[in-house]
């Protein structure tokens, strides 16, 4: 990351002027959890292009990380603005419901999500954790196991279904999935 950093950087002091050059600034330091850089790389970008529909959803991603919810909120619908079909925004935004705890709003954020990329692990993960707050502990076995048959590996689907089964009372499985994130 350091090297793709330097390399943005030297990007920005040919063309100062060059917008996308501030985005993956934005999403370098983002990465770093540079986080007060990465808001003012995405600000910067903005100001060159008020159209980097990416940058907005950066910013959303940001300020989510420190809590932020209101300003995240309101950058992910910038981004939806321009590009409404931007499933990394509805995804943000489904975050930002879930967090709230405004699970219709969240459900629906991710199933607009999940309508654009089917595919997205992450989506079904979030879609899940909103069914589990819920009750409904079947249809959010369902949402898990679709995102660990597009992503195997990802140890908070493991570990969410191994609460899910703890709750029915399927202990034998239940610590089995749980212990899973420890191989």
């Amino acid at each position: 990351n350091d090297e793709a950093l330097a390399s943005v950087l030297k990007a920005i002091q040919i063309s100062p002027r060059f917008g996308e050059a501030f985005l993956n600034k934005g999403n370098i330091l983002a990465k770093l959890k540079k986080n007060t850089e990465a808001i003012a790389a995405y600000e910067d970008a903005l100001r060159l292009n008020a159209a980097l529909f990416f940058a907005y959803s950066g910013l959303g991603n940001v300020y989510f990380d420190l809590n932020r919810c209101d300003e995240a909120f309101f950058a992910y619908g910038k981004a939806l603005s321009i590009k409404p079909d931007l499933d990394v925004a509805w995804l943000g935004r489904g975050n930002v419901y879930a967090e709230l705890k405004h699970y219709s709003e969240a459900l629906a954020a991710y199933d607009k999500t999940l309508s654009i990329t089917p595919d997205l692990a992450d989506a079904w993960l979030g879609r899940g954790n909103v069914l589990f707050s819920l009750k409904q502990d079947a249809n959010a076995l369902a949402s898990y196991s679709k995102a660990l048959e597009l992503k195997p590996d990802l140890a908070n689907g493991h570990f969410n279904v191994s609460l899910v089964k703890l709750s029915l009372g399927e202990y034998e499985e239940g610590w089995k999935l749980y212990e899973w994130r420890w191989k």
